[in-house]
């Protein structure tokens, strides 16, 4: 960053000083780049081989050339208190810096955030990786993901158990008698996915017990996808527990084993279920006789009978 040195010459009007000492980031220029003025009072410039992710420039006394420490102050294009240099989302807000799957891209700009993959491909450019795609050739929108990386969202709804932060996740436990239903501050008005990711945390029970993804609820009927166990039975499910219209089939899941379940829902009369786990997956469905109203097109997440830990929420509209 040699050139910092006109920089230094330009604000002082004379000679090169053996130092520049900066008062703000708009003092930090190298031909078009702008750099950030640090807390030593020396210009930084972004330097992808610190660990910091920047660099004091050779006007910096005696950190000349030197990896700034710890996280530099640098600039901020999203105004979230993280530095480009260290932001996994440089242009979209995102303080926590979630990022579920672990990739280069963090929840709040990642194309398929459940999904580890560093390589975006969207063949429909909708904005939707192919990956998390529920319709390739045809034009959606990730409406929300949901980490759970600080327990319950406020805005959420909790009808019933108790839901508690998990480590990464929240642990649903159902009430004796009840469910436990967590539900996220959208409606569903039009065409709709919801896949979470569950992990049955308990099976120990003479009862049936489900866990799923729900696509509508009015306090007691539920229109959902889900694990469903009786006695030693195990099925995947899509029901609607209103009018008793349901459809299984076989699939086998186990205490502590993560899940991906989705649940597809057109408002009219379709409802299409999914499940993966570990590369192997299976699909069921119904017809509905029964069109939800509009108040119980609640979407979330549901358990009957077990704990399970619900580690992402993820909904894309159509």
């Amino acid at each position: 960053m040699k050139s910092t040195w006109l920089l230094a010459l330009a604000v002082c009007g004379c000679a090169p000083a053996a130092a520049f000492h900066c008062a703000s980031s708009e003092q930090c220029r190298d031909g078009a780049s702008t750099g950030a003025c640090e807390a030593s009072g020396f210009c930084s410039f972004p330097d992808a081989t610190c660990p910091s992710g920047a660099r004091y420039t050779t006007a910096a006394g005696g950190l000349s050339e030197q990896c700034v420490e710890g996280l530099s102050m640098g600039t901020d294009t999203d105004g979230d208190g993280v530095p480009d240099a260290a932001d996994n989302c440089p242009t979209v807000k995102n303080a926590d810096q979630g990022n579920e799957d672990g990739d280069m891209f963090g929840d709040a700009c990642d194309p398929c955030p459940p999904v580890a993959d560093d390589i975006f491909v969207d063949s429909d450019n909708d904005g939707i990786d192919d990956q998390c795609d529920p319709h390739v050739g045809t034009v959606d929108h990730l409406a929300l993901f949901e980490g759970f990386h600080h327990g319950v969202p406020a805005a959420w709804t909790i009808h019933g158990g108790t839901w508690v932060a998990d480590g990464d996740g929240v642990l649903g436990t159902p009430l004796a008698g009840d469910l436990a239903v967590l539900t996220m501050p959208y409606s569903a008005m039009t065409s709709v996915t919801i896949t979470a990711g569950i992990t049955p945390t308990d099976l120990v029970s003479t009862m049936a017990v489900q866990a799923g993804v729900v696509g509508a609820y009015d306090g007691t009927h539920v229109l959902t996808c889900a694990l469903h166990q009786m006695a030693t039975m195990q099925t995947f499910v899509a029901q609607d527990t209103g009018v008793g219209t349901s459809n299984t089939k076989p699939w086998t899941f186990a205490v502590d084993m993560p899940y991906s379940i989705a649940l597809t829902y057109d408002l009219a009369n379709a409802l299409d279920c999914y499940v993966e786990h570990a590369g192997a997956s299976t699909t069921t469905a119904i017809t509905l006789t029964l069109v939800p109203t509009a108040s119980e097109r609640v979407l979330g997440v549901y358990l009957d009978g077990i704990p399970a830990r619900v580690e992402w929420l993820m909904l894309i509209s159509n």
